[in-house]
Protein backbone atom coordinates (compact mmCIF):
# COMPACT_ATOMS: atom_id res chain seq x y z
CA UNK A 1 0.00 0.00 0.00
CA UNK A 2 1.69 3.55 -1.15
CA UNK A 3 0.26 5.61 1.57
CA UNK A 4 0.33 9.20 2.49
CA UNK A 5 -0.48 9.16 6.07
CA UNK A 6 -3.19 7.13 7.23
CA UNK A 7 -5.20 8.55 10.17
CA UNK A 8 -8.00 6.10 10.88
CA UNK A 9 -9.64 3.13 9.82
CA UNK A 10 -12.22 0.57 9.18
CA UNK A 11 -12.11 -3.11 8.77
CA UNK A 12 -15.62 -4.20 6.98
CA UNK A 13 -15.81 -7.61 5.36
CA UNK A 14 -12.28 -8.28 4.69
CA UNK A 15 -11.87 -5.03 3.49
CA UNK A 16 -9.62 -2.24 5.46
CA UNK A 17 -11.52 1.44 4.69
CA UNK A 18 -8.99 4.22 5.18
CA UNK A 19 -9.15 7.90 5.70
CA UNK A 20 -5.56 8.55 4.00
CA UNK A 21 -4.98 11.99 4.72
CA UNK A 22 -4.48 13.99 1.53
CA UNK A 23 -4.91 11.04 -0.43
CA UNK A 24 -8.62 10.67 0.20
CA UNK A 25 -10.43 7.16 0.43
CA UNK A 26 -9.38 4.34 -0.36
CA UNK A 27 -10.11 0.46 0.10
CA UNK A 28 -7.99 -2.83 0.16
CA UNK A 29 -8.63 -6.36 -0.05
CA UNK A 30 -7.32 -7.71 3.03
CA UNK A 31 -8.77 -11.22 2.72
CA UNK A 32 -5.15 -12.29 2.61
CA UNK A 33 -3.51 -10.55 4.80
CA UNK A 34 0.20 -10.72 3.37
CA UNK A 35 -1.30 -10.19 0.35
CA UNK A 36 -3.61 -7.11 0.59
CA UNK A 37 -4.15 -5.13 -2.61
CA UNK A 38 -6.20 -1.76 -3.44
CA UNK A 39 -9.64 -2.33 -4.30
CA UNK A 40 -10.42 1.28 -4.83
CA UNK A 41 -9.34 4.82 -4.09
CA UNK A 42 -11.48 8.04 -4.21
CA UNK A 43 -10.21 11.33 -3.73
CA UNK A 44 -11.84 13.55 -1.23
CA UNK A 45 -11.37 17.38 -1.42
CA UNK A 46 -9.11 18.64 1.71
CA UNK A 47 -7.32 15.66 4.15
CA UNK A 48 -9.47 12.71 5.29
CA UNK A 49 -8.98 12.49 8.76
CA UNK A 50 -11.49 9.86 9.93
CA UNK A 51 -14.32 7.15 8.53
CA UNK A 52 -17.31 5.39 9.30
CA UNK A 53 -18.96 2.64 7.85
CA UNK A 54 -22.60 2.57 7.65
CA UNK A 55 -25.12 0.60 5.59
CA UNK A 56 -22.59 0.21 2.20
CA UNK A 57 -21.24 4.13 2.73
CA UNK A 58 -17.84 5.29 3.82
CA UNK A 59 -18.89 8.64 6.13
CA UNK A 60 -15.37 10.24 5.55
CA UNK A 61 -14.22 13.30 7.73
CA UNK A 62 -12.56 16.14 6.04
CA UNK A 63 -10.65 18.58 7.17
CA UNK A 64 -11.44 21.46 5.00
CA UNK A 65 -13.86 19.38 2.75
CA UNK A 66 -16.74 18.58 5.57
CA UNK A 67 -18.43 15.24 5.94
CA UNK A 68 -18.19 13.12 2.64
CA UNK A 69 -19.83 10.55 1.45
CA UNK A 70 -19.01 7.72 -0.31
CA UNK A 71 -21.01 4.43 -1.75
CA UNK A 72 -18.55 1.56 -1.61
CA UNK A 73 -18.76 -1.18 -3.54
CA UNK A 74 -20.02 -4.77 -2.32
CA UNK A 75 -17.65 -7.85 -3.09
CA UNK A 76 -17.61 -9.65 -5.89
CA UNK A 77 -18.30 -13.73 -5.52
CA UNK A 78 -18.90 -16.79 -7.34
CA UNK A 79 -16.52 -16.00 -9.94
CA UNK A 80 -17.40 -18.39 -12.75
CA UNK A 81 -14.75 -19.29 -15.92
CA UNK A 82 -16.31 -19.44 -18.80
CA UNK A 83 -13.33 -20.36 -20.80
CA UNK A 84 -9.35 -19.20 -21.22
CA UNK A 85 -10.49 -15.67 -21.73
CA UNK A 86 -13.78 -15.32 -20.28
CA UNK A 87 -14.91 -14.72 -16.39
CA UNK A 88 -18.51 -14.59 -15.55
CA UNK A 89 -19.86 -13.14 -12.88
CA UNK A 90 -22.99 -11.57 -11.43
CA UNK A 91 -22.51 -7.72 -9.83
CA UNK A 92 -24.70 -7.02 -7.01
CA UNK A 93 -26.85 -3.94 -6.63
CA UNK A 94 -24.84 -0.92 -5.33
CA UNK A 95 -22.38 -0.28 -7.25
CA UNK A 96 -21.37 2.63 -8.24
CA UNK A 97 -21.75 3.13 -12.29
CA UNK A 98 -18.56 3.35 -14.28
CA UNK A 99 -15.97 1.92 -15.90
CA UNK A 100 -13.41 -0.34 -13.12
CA UNK A 101 -10.58 -1.63 -13.40
CA UNK A 102 -9.54 -5.54 -13.08
CA UNK A 103 -7.30 -7.10 -10.89
CA UNK A 104 -6.14 -10.74 -12.41
CA UNK A 105 -4.10 -13.32 -10.99
CA UNK A 106 -2.57 -16.40 -12.52
CA UNK A 107 -0.39 -19.32 -10.76
CA UNK A 108 2.21 -18.86 -13.82
CA UNK A 109 1.98 -15.56 -14.89
CA UNK A 110 1.41 -13.66 -11.59
CA UNK A 111 -1.11 -10.78 -11.37
CA UNK A 112 -2.04 -7.98 -13.57
CA UNK A 113 -4.69 -5.40 -13.23
CA UNK A 114 -7.05 -4.66 -16.32
CA UNK A 115 -7.62 -0.84 -17.05
CA UNK A 116 -11.65 -0.27 -17.52
CA UNK A 117 -11.77 -3.70 -18.16
CA UNK A 118 -15.91 -4.18 -15.87
CA UNK A 119 -18.30 -1.17 -17.19
CA UNK A 120 -21.56 -1.08 -14.65
CA UNK A 121 -23.93 0.40 -16.34
CA UNK A 122 -26.90 2.80 -14.83
CA UNK A 123 -30.54 1.60 -14.68
CA UNK A 124 -32.47 3.81 -17.15
CA UNK A 125 -35.50 4.27 -18.19
CA UNK A 126 -36.70 4.93 -21.76
CA UNK A 127 -40.08 5.40 -23.26
CA UNK A 128 -41.34 4.00 -26.98
CA UNK A 129 -44.20 3.52 -28.59
CA UNK A 130 -45.89 2.33 -31.47
CA UNK A 131 -47.96 3.88 -33.92
CA UNK A 132 -49.67 2.72 -36.97
CA UNK A 133 -49.07 4.80 -40.24
CA UNK A 134 -52.15 5.57 -42.54
CA UNK A 135 -51.41 4.17 -45.94
CA UNK A 136 -50.64 7.59 -48.27
CA UNK A 137 -52.59 6.19 -51.49
CA UNK A 138 -55.61 5.02 -49.93
CA UNK A 139 -55.68 7.96 -47.35
CA UNK A 140 -56.86 5.79 -45.12
CA UNK A 141 -55.25 2.80 -43.04
CA UNK A 142 -55.03 -0.41 -45.10
CA UNK A 143 -54.98 -3.76 -43.65
CA UNK A 144 -52.09 -5.44 -42.56
CA UNK A 145 -51.59 -1.75 -41.32
CA UNK A 146 -48.06 -0.14 -41.49
CA UNK A 147 -46.51 0.30 -37.83
CA UNK A 148 -43.76 3.13 -36.62
CA UNK A 149 -41.89 2.65 -33.63
CA UNK A 150 -40.51 5.90 -32.24
CA UNK A 151 -38.11 6.27 -28.60
CA UNK A 152 -38.87 8.94 -26.68
CA UNK A 153 -36.26 9.22 -24.50
CA UNK A 154 -35.56 12.53 -22.43
CA UNK A 155 -32.10 11.39 -20.78
CA UNK A 156 -29.48 10.98 -22.94
CA UNK A 157 -26.79 12.79 -24.46
CA UNK A 158 -26.72 14.25 -28.35
CA UNK A 159 -24.47 11.01 -28.33
CA UNK A 160 -26.38 8.45 -27.73
CA UNK A 161 -27.95 6.38 -30.49
CA UNK A 162 -31.44 4.25 -30.92
CA UNK A 163 -32.10 0.76 -32.69
CA UNK A 164 -35.33 -0.85 -33.03
CA UNK A 165 -35.95 -4.41 -34.79
CA UNK A 166 -38.19 -7.36 -35.10
CA UNK A 167 -37.93 -9.82 -32.79
CA UNK A 168 -37.49 -13.21 -34.11
CA UNK A 169 -40.19 -15.67 -31.78
CA UNK A 170 -38.31 -17.96 -29.30
CA UNK A 171 -36.48 -21.09 -31.43
CA UNK A 172 -35.92 -24.30 -29.62
CA UNK A 173 -33.49 -26.39 -29.83
CA UNK A 174 -33.96 -28.19 -33.41
CA UNK A 175 -34.38 -26.05 -36.30
CA UNK A 176 -34.98 -27.20 -39.32
CA UNK A 177 -33.94 -24.86 -42.35
CA UNK A 178 -34.97 -25.84 -45.97
CA UNK A 179 -34.45 -23.40 -49.35
CA UNK A 180 -37.04 -22.75 -52.36
CA UNK A 181 -35.45 -21.02 -55.31
CA UNK A 182 -38.03 -19.28 -56.95
CA UNK A 183 -35.85 -17.57 -59.68
CA UNK A 184 -38.07 -14.30 -60.24
CA UNK A 185 -38.77 -13.10 -56.97
CA UNK A 186 -38.75 -9.91 -56.42
CA UNK A 187 -38.55 -10.49 -52.27
CA UNK A 188 -37.41 -13.15 -50.13
CA UNK A 189 -40.01 -14.76 -47.57
CA UNK A 190 -38.47 -16.58 -44.59
CA UNK A 191 -41.33 -18.43 -42.72
CA UNK A 192 -41.18 -20.28 -39.35
CA UNK A 193 -43.68 -23.14 -38.33
CA UNK A 194 -43.39 -24.12 -34.86
CA UNK A 195 -44.62 -27.60 -33.57
CA UNK A 196 -47.94 -27.30 -31.07
CA UNK A 197 -45.11 -28.49 -28.40
CA UNK A 198 -42.73 -26.08 -29.26
CA UNK A 199 -40.38 -28.45 -29.65
CA UNK A 200 -39.30 -28.12 -33.73
CA UNK A 201 -39.29 -25.58 -36.40
CA UNK A 202 -38.90 -25.46 -39.54
CA UNK A 203 -37.99 -22.70 -41.48
CA UNK A 204 -38.19 -22.30 -45.65
CA UNK A 205 -36.09 -19.48 -47.12
CA UNK A 206 -37.86 -18.58 -50.59
CA UNK A 207 -36.37 -16.03 -52.86
CA UNK A 208 -34.03 -15.59 -55.76
CA UNK A 209 -30.60 -16.35 -54.41
CA UNK A 210 -31.50 -18.71 -51.59
CA UNK A 211 -27.17 -18.09 -50.47
CA UNK A 212 -27.99 -14.22 -49.88
CA UNK A 213 -31.04 -15.24 -48.39
CA UNK A 214 -29.49 -18.41 -45.62
CA UNK A 215 -26.55 -14.89 -44.43
CA UNK A 216 -29.62 -13.06 -43.88
CA UNK A 217 -31.30 -15.65 -41.71
CA UNK A 218 -27.83 -16.36 -39.93
CA UNK A 219 -27.60 -12.52 -39.74
CA UNK A 220 -31.44 -12.52 -37.74
CA UNK A 221 -30.55 -15.17 -35.51
CA UNK A 222 -27.51 -13.63 -34.38
CA UNK A 223 -29.35 -10.52 -33.96
CA UNK A 224 -32.38 -12.30 -32.73
CA UNK A 225 -34.09 -10.76 -35.14
CA UNK A 226 -34.88 -7.96 -37.95
CA UNK A 227 -33.55 -4.72 -37.81
CA UNK A 228 -35.92 -1.61 -38.74
CA UNK A 229 -35.28 0.88 -40.92
CA UNK A 230 -34.55 4.28 -39.77
CA UNK A 231 -36.82 7.19 -40.54
CA UNK A 232 -35.23 9.50 -37.97
CA UNK A 233 -32.41 9.53 -34.92
CA UNK A 234 -35.04 7.81 -32.91
CA UNK A 235 -37.86 6.95 -35.70
CA UNK A 236 -37.95 3.47 -37.41
CA UNK A 237 -40.34 1.79 -39.87
CA UNK A 238 -42.77 1.28 -41.81
CA UNK A 239 -43.37 -2.55 -41.68
CA UNK A 240 -46.71 -4.04 -41.82
CA UNK A 241 -47.76 -6.43 -39.11
CA UNK A 242 -50.27 -8.47 -39.00
CA UNK A 243 -51.67 -11.56 -36.32
CA UNK A 244 -54.36 -14.27 -37.21
CA UNK A 245 -55.52 -16.37 -34.25
CA UNK A 246 -56.61 -19.36 -36.79
CA UNK A 247 -53.72 -21.52 -38.39
CA UNK A 248 -53.88 -22.07 -42.30
CA UNK A 249 -54.66 -26.07 -42.55
CA UNK A 250 -51.03 -26.09 -44.11
CA UNK A 251 -47.49 -24.12 -44.86
CA UNK A 252 -47.81 -20.98 -46.62
CA UNK A 253 -46.70 -20.57 -49.98
CA UNK A 254 -44.15 -18.28 -51.20
CA UNK A 255 -46.11 -16.96 -53.95
CA UNK A 256 -49.85 -17.11 -52.06
CA UNK A 257 -51.72 -18.01 -49.19
CA UNK A 258 -52.88 -20.99 -50.59
CA UNK A 259 -52.30 -24.28 -47.75
CA UNK A 260 -49.33 -26.43 -48.89
CA UNK A 261 -50.03 -29.96 -47.07
CA UNK A 262 -47.86 -30.07 -44.33
CA UNK A 263 -46.99 -32.99 -41.53
CA UNK A 264 -47.94 -31.99 -38.71
CA UNK A 265 -50.14 -30.11 -36.99
CA UNK A 266 -48.69 -26.02 -36.09
CA UNK A 267 -48.92 -24.20 -32.99
CA UNK A 268 -47.79 -21.13 -34.88
CA UNK A 269 -46.54 -19.51 -37.91
CA UNK A 270 -44.65 -16.56 -38.56
CA UNK A 271 -43.70 -14.96 -42.68
CA UNK A 272 -41.12 -11.95 -42.67
CA UNK A 273 -41.00 -10.33 -46.43
CA UNK A 274 -37.74 -8.83 -47.04
CA UNK A 275 -36.87 -6.62 -50.24
CA UNK A 276 -33.15 -5.93 -50.65
CA UNK A 277 -32.47 -7.31 -47.43
CA UNK A 278 -35.27 -4.73 -45.47
CA UNK A 279 -38.13 -5.89 -43.68
CA UNK A 280 -41.39 -5.13 -45.15
CA UNK A 281 -43.99 -6.86 -43.72
CA UNK A 282 -44.67 -9.23 -40.25
CA UNK A 283 -47.52 -12.09 -40.14
CA UNK A 284 -48.47 -14.20 -37.56
CA UNK A 285 -50.67 -17.11 -37.11
CA UNK A 286 -51.92 -18.92 -33.69
CA UNK A 287 -53.68 -17.96 -30.35
CA UNK A 288 -50.76 -17.39 -28.65
CA UNK A 289 -49.00 -15.64 -31.41
CA UNK A 290 -47.19 -12.19 -30.96
CA UNK A 291 -45.02 -9.98 -32.39
CA UNK A 292 -42.63 -7.87 -30.45
CA UNK A 293 -40.97 -5.31 -31.61
CA UNK A 294 -37.32 -4.62 -29.42
CA UNK A 295 -36.16 -0.70 -28.94
CA UNK A 296 -32.82 0.13 -27.47
CA UNK A 297 -30.83 3.07 -26.41
CA UNK A 298 -27.12 2.71 -27.18
CA UNK A 299 -24.48 5.07 -25.32
CA UNK A 300 -21.53 6.53 -25.81
CA UNK A 301 -19.70 4.89 -22.55
CA UNK A 302 -20.95 1.15 -24.18
CA UNK A 303 -24.21 0.79 -22.25
CA UNK A 304 -27.63 -0.15 -23.66
CA UNK A 305 -30.76 0.19 -22.18
CA UNK A 306 -34.17 -1.48 -23.85
CA UNK A 307 -37.85 -1.83 -23.88
CA UNK A 308 -40.20 -4.16 -25.46
CA UNK A 309 -43.71 -3.35 -26.97
CA UNK A 310 -45.86 -6.17 -27.90
CA UNK A 311 -47.65 -6.02 -31.17
CA UNK A 312 -50.81 -7.65 -29.93
CA UNK A 313 -51.36 -5.61 -26.82
CA UNK A 314 -50.51 -2.40 -29.19
CA UNK A 315 -53.38 -3.46 -31.43
CA UNK A 316 -55.79 -4.70 -28.31
CA UNK A 317 -55.43 -1.31 -27.12
CA UNK A 318 -55.97 0.68 -29.94
CA UNK A 319 -59.01 -1.26 -31.12
CA UNK A 320 -61.12 -1.12 -28.06
CA UNK A 321 -59.91 2.48 -28.26
CA UNK A 322 -61.35 2.95 -31.92
CA UNK A 323 -64.38 0.63 -30.45
CA UNK A 324 -65.78 3.62 -28.21
CA UNK A 325 -66.74 5.52 -31.42
CA UNK A 326 -67.58 3.16 -33.85
CA UNK A 327 -70.15 0.14 -32.84
CA UNK A 328 -69.94 -3.00 -33.37
CA UNK A 329 -65.63 -3.00 -33.76
CA UNK A 330 -64.96 -4.43 -30.34
CA UNK A 331 -65.88 -7.85 -31.37
CA UNK A 332 -63.33 -7.72 -33.86
CA UNK A 333 -60.88 -7.04 -31.26
CA UNK A 334 -59.12 -10.28 -30.20
CA UNK A 335 -59.62 -11.68 -33.51
CA UNK A 336 -56.95 -9.59 -35.52
CA UNK A 337 -59.32 -9.50 -38.24
CA UNK A 338 -58.77 -7.22 -40.98
CA UNK A 339 -59.30 -3.11 -40.10
CA UNK A 340 -60.01 -0.57 -42.54
CA UNK A 341 -60.34 2.79 -40.89
CA UNK A 342 -60.48 6.55 -42.15
CA UNK A 343 -57.81 8.63 -40.52
CA UNK A 344 -60.16 10.97 -39.07
CA UNK A 345 -61.63 8.89 -36.95
CA UNK A 346 -58.49 6.93 -35.26
CA UNK A 347 -56.40 10.71 -35.13
CA UNK A 348 -59.55 11.83 -32.62
CA UNK A 349 -59.27 9.01 -30.49
CA UNK A 350 -55.74 9.34 -30.51
CA UNK A 351 -55.48 12.54 -28.58
CA UNK A 352 -57.43 10.96 -25.60
CA UNK A 353 -54.92 8.70 -25.03
CA UNK A 354 -51.04 7.83 -26.31
CA UNK A 355 -50.55 4.07 -24.58
CA UNK A 356 -47.14 5.03 -24.23
CA UNK A 357 -45.29 2.03 -22.40
CA UNK A 358 -42.64 1.84 -20.21
CA UNK A 359 -40.19 -0.48 -18.65
CA UNK A 360 -36.55 -0.24 -16.90
CA UNK A 361 -33.98 -2.38 -17.59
Amino acid sequence: MNSHSPLDMQVIDHRLIVADGIGGLTILDVSEPQAAYVMSHHPTPGSARGVAFKDGYALVANREGGLQIVAVNPRLENLVWVDETTISVTVPTGYTPGPYDVRAEDPETGEATLPNALLICALKTIEARLDPVVDPDAGHFVWPLAWRASILDRTSTASAGYQARLRLPSLPGEVVVTDELVADASRDTIEITLSAAGDRAEVTLTGADTARLRERWVEAISEGGFQLPALSATSFGDVRLALETELPAGRLGAASFIPVPHGEEPGMRFRYDLEDGVLLSARGWGAAADMTIETTLFEANGCRSSLTLSYRDELRDRCYELADELPGLASLCDTGKPLMLPATHHSSAREQRHHVRRRAR
